[in-house]
């Protein structure tokens, strides 16, 4: 399974952004284990929603992603585990990155982002 970041559905919306094409083309690589936490959803819409003030346009995204990606809710360890990162991490990692470390450390989730500092540290063994 691959776990998608909000960098990526960032790009993938945002049809001038220069991950625009990079999005796609990785996206139709993994779209039979592509999976997307709740949180991630929540923090790429929240960002959407500053950078296009518009209701209609997040709703449509909102549906195609929900259409397109299995969103999935964080377990509770993972969670906890999240917490106690972001907290000895804080000045590095939101809380939403930490939460995709925990899926690819503690579940061996696969996490696809162009944040190179989240890149960094899930090549850190």
């Amino acid at each position: 399974m691959t776990i998608i970041d909000s960098s990526v559905l960032i790009a993938l919306a945002i049809k001038n952004d220069s991950q625009h094409e990079k999005a796609i083309q990785v996206l139709s690589e993994v779209a039979d284990s592509a999976q997307v936490p709740n949180a991630v959803l929540v923090e790429a819409a929240g960002v959407l929603w500053e950078m296009l003030q518009d209701a209609e346009f997040l709703g449509q995204w909102c549906q195609q992603v929900s259409e397109r990606f299995q969103i999935v809710c964080e377990q509770p360890e993972v969670i906890q585990h999240s917490i106690e990162r972001y907290f000895r991490q804080a000045d590095r990692f939101s809380l939403v990155d930490c939460q995709l470390i925990e899926w690819n450390k503690s579940l061996g989730f696969d996490v696809l982002s162009f944040d190179d500092a989240v890149n960094r540290e899930l090549q850190r063994a």
